[in-house]
């Protein structure tokens, strides 16, 4: 029992540090004059040419670092969205919708939900909240 006890805690312990891990490697974040229903119709394919503004990746790390995953059999309701988008360690593009309201994400490269820990759940929406703004009001020089 105690084998099996040491070889689950083992398991758990890889799987958090691969997903800290995942997280530690992305770059270039950007964030999307786009919002709601359109980010969800927006193809990957087509955020090169989509107005947007770099992200700080070192606040998004700590922000995503103790995420948990939700299960697969678990939905949200989105009452709203950001788009974001990032390269993981293989410059593989991931399009990121952000919940305006709920401190969850999606990864729909990965087809994954995300929820930010309880306690980061109002900074986290207002950094991007704050991002957002002030791309929308233009003090930031944007990038295409």
């Amino acid at each position: 029992m105690k084998i099996l006890f040491s070889f689950l805690l083992i398991i758990l312990s890889s799987s958090s540090f691969s997903q800290n891990n995942f997280w530690y490697n992305t770059k270039r974040w950007k964030l999307y004059k786009i919002q709601g229903n359109e980010a969800f119709k927006c193809p990957p394919d087509s955020l090169e040419f989509r107005e947007n503004i770099p992200l700080n990746a070192d606040s998004l790390r700590l922000f995503l670092k103790n995420a948990s995953v939700w299960p697969k059999d678990k939905y949200s309701l989105w009452m709203g969205s950001w788009l974001v988008s990032f390269e993981d360690e293989n410059d593989n593009l991931h399009k990121f919708d952000i919940s305006m309201y709920g401190g969850f994400v999606f990864d729909e490269n990965l087809k994954t939900y995300y929820e930010v820990p309880g306690e980061l759940k109002k900074e986290w929406l207002q950094f991007i909240n704050d991002n957002y703004v002030r791309f929308s009001s233009h003090e930031h020089k944007t990038h295409q």
